[in-house]
């Protein structure tokens, strides 16, 4: 699908980087343990909340000419309905892909669709994984698609950026995620926009019941505060959160698990069939599906600043609260320099979400 009057974005000197950890041995056979049944009931995921009448994009690189086969086999192997999935190029169809992007690609759209299994999935294409190119997707989605979650779990560095690329985040359509990146306390963009729901990583480690019984700070987790972006409201009317980033947007917002032990299974047949996955792109997705149980039930919840809003104010308003309700509060573990505590941090945010007690 083509269309001339998506906008597109200077900058091309920058690529943007997955963010997945794995994915490098392929075959018939399921290495990873973790089902996306598993992990939903770690999370307290609400069967009664599934998406129904949310637009999700999912942006992505290059192609992936398989993916709708790939969803299909990936929901007939853990009984999910096969969801609503469209697939755009905006700005033309790539000439060639690559294995990061297939299994990039596949990664998203199955896991955003553990999630939320009865949201529609958007699949926008950009010609290459330069910043014009997957902005401009971002951004045609948002406005020509008119998706209600945008899901991008790439990055790059801030050096170079600016600020007025995620200016298109504000326009009021849709509720952006980006994952906050896999480099130890680095932060990464677009994930540190104000505009953006950033997501980080855990360890999460899972019983055999499928019971949690330990979630720490990923140690490759990205996270620390912007350089170029000043600190936003929902950030501001946390007392703690204005000192530690010395008045910068901090990251990340939230966090799912990202360790690739156990990881998550993916199935991309164009490499093989399965493989094991992790990394904050994992987490990104996985949140998206999340953002979208959150948009069907609050339908006055349209921009990322509501969704943030939203996000803060269910951990405390104008603090932490503790207890911690709403959140698994991760206190253990470290990513590079920044450590977990007790309250938000450059680690893991506010935590990682009891879905069932967020969503009511």
């Amino acid at each position: 699908m083509n269309n001339e009057k998506a906008a597109k974005f200077a900058l091309s000197q920058h690529v943007f980087r997955t963010h997945f950890n794995g994915g490098e041995s392929f075959g018939t056979q399921m290495l990873s343990e973790l089902t996306p049944q598993t992990l939903r009931k770690a999370y307290s995921f609400d069967e009664t909340l599934t998406g129904k009448g949310v637009r999700i994009a999912v942006i992505c690189a290059l192609d992936n000419v398989a993916i709708e086969q790939n969803m299909e086999n990936f929901c007939n192997s853990f009984n999910l309905p096969v969801p609503n999935m469209q697939i755009f190029y905006p700005f033309g169809r790539a000439d060639a892909t690559s294995r990061e992007w297939l299994t990039e690609s596949s990664l998203d759209t199955q896991w955003t669709h553990v999630f939320a299994p009865d949201a529609e999935i958007l699949v926008v294409f950009s010609k290459n994984a330069e910043v014009e190119s997957l902005l401009s997707a971002a951004k045609y989605a948002s406005e020509e698609l008119s998706s209600d979650v945008v899901s991008m779990s790439f990055g790059t560095e801030e050096s170079g950026i600016d600020e007025g690329l995620s200016l298109f985040m504000e326009s009021g359509k849709s509720i952006f995620c980006a994952s906050s990146g896999d480099v130890a306390a680095v932060t990464s963009f677009p994930s540190t926009s104000p505009f953006c729901v950033s997501v980080g990583g855990t360890n999460l480690s899972v019983a055999s019941d499928g019971k949690p019984t330990a979630e720490t700070a990923w140690k490759n987790g990205g996270g620390g505060k912007s350089d170029i972006f000043d600190i936003p409201p929902y950030q501001g009317r946390f007392f703690n959160i204005y000192g530690m980033t010395d008045g910068k947007r901090g990251t990340p917002d939230v966090s799912m698990t990202a360790n690739f032990s156990p990881g998550a299974p993916v199935y991309v047949s164009q490499l093989g069939g399965w493989t094991t996955v992790g990394g904050t792109s994992l987490a990104c997705a996985c949140f998206a599906g999340v953002c979208a149980c959150i948009k069907e039930k609050n339908s006055d919840i349209k921009t990322s600043t509501d969704m943030l809003s939203f996000l803060y104010n269910k951990a405390g308003g104008d603090g932490y609260a503790i207890p911690q309700y709403n959140f698994n509060d991760i206190t253990v573990g470290k990513s590079g320099n920044n450590y977990a505590e007790t309250g938000w941090d450059f680690a893991t945010g506010l935590g990682s979400p009891v879905i069932r007690r967020i969503l009511h």
